[in-house]
C-alpha cells in the first residue's frame, strides 16, 4: 500500500463481498454520532439485499 503500485491477484475462491452504509450509529457510551447521506437512501426503505437504481 505504501508504494501505491496496483497488483492484481487471481482468487483461488471467489466469495461474497458486502458492504455496509450507516448514517447513524451508537457508540457503547451512549453517544449518537450521524453522518451526511451522501448517497441518499435515507427514507428510501433500501435496507439489504441487491441495490436496485435510484429513480432519476
Amino acid at each position: 500500500m505504501k508504494s501505491g503500485e496496483r497488483l492484481d491477484v487471481k482468487v483461488r475462491k471467489s466469495t461474497q463481498v458486502r458492504f455496509v452504509y450507516l448514517t447513524a450509529w451508537a457508540t457503547d457510551d451512549g453517544v449518537v454520532h450521524f453522518r451526511k447521506d451522501i448517497y441518499k437512501l435515507d427514507g428510501t426503505g433500501f435496507v439489504s439485499g441487491q441495490p436496485r437504481a435510484l429513480p432519476s
